[in-house]
């Protein structure tokens, strides 16, 4: 509510697309955490885990002064997001919890792009749409005040104060909201 009253629509967009970002992070930090404990603590009917290969990585790492905690972070949050995002990476699930966790993070990871997608293209749609419309309006203020032959120093003014008033969001009024019309008169 906040975000329509006090700023413009592009500035708008661009603090969802910031909110996105953000719980793409956590939501992906989440499943990072969930694959790590997975690997290292779920059952394992085949005697292996993907942290296996992770410790064998660690062990060379270590031998050259790396940190293991983070790179441990980070190879889960890869696997993370490369399952938000249908990407690649060269971790694999080794026991059937691992096998079944990856595919439902695979098919939620579907879901997910594909409506952040359709949420970004509907918002630059929606925005495109109203900037056009400001567009068109100005346009024939450009052509009405050219073909009236309007003095060019009155014409700026005009010009100025509509504009002015195009971007203002003007406050709504009952008549602009049709589903009061479905009230009870007793409200």
């Amino acid at each position: 509510r906040l975000l329509e009253t006090t700023f413009s629509d592009l500035y708008r967009l661009v603090i969802q697309l910031i909110g996105i970002f953000f719980f793409t992070l956590w939501a992906n930090h989440v499943l990072a955490c969930a694959w790590y404990s997975l690997g290292r603590y779920g059952p394992s009917h085949t005697g292996m885990r993907w942290t296996y290969w992770l410790d064998n990585t660690l062990d060379h790492l270590d031998s050259h002064g790396a940190e293991s905690g983070w790179y441990e972070y980070a190879t889960s949050l890869h696997w993370a997001l490369a399952q938000s995002a249908l990407g690649a990476t060269d971790v694999n699930p080794t026991t059937l919890a691992e096998r079944l966790f990856t595919i439902l993070c695979l098919l939620l990871g579907l879901v997910f792009s594909s409506s952040l997608i359709s949420l970004l293209s509907a918002s630059i749609v929606e925005l495109h749409v109203a900037r056009r419309d400001q567009r068109q309006k100005m346009k024939a203020l450009r052509r009405y005040l050219r073909e009236n032959v309007v003095n060019a120093r009155v014409a700026v003014q005009v010009y100025k104060q509509v504009s002015t008033r195009l971007r203002r969001k003007k406050r709504l009024v009952s008549t602009d909201v049709s589903v009061l019309g479905l009230l009870s008169s007793v409200l």
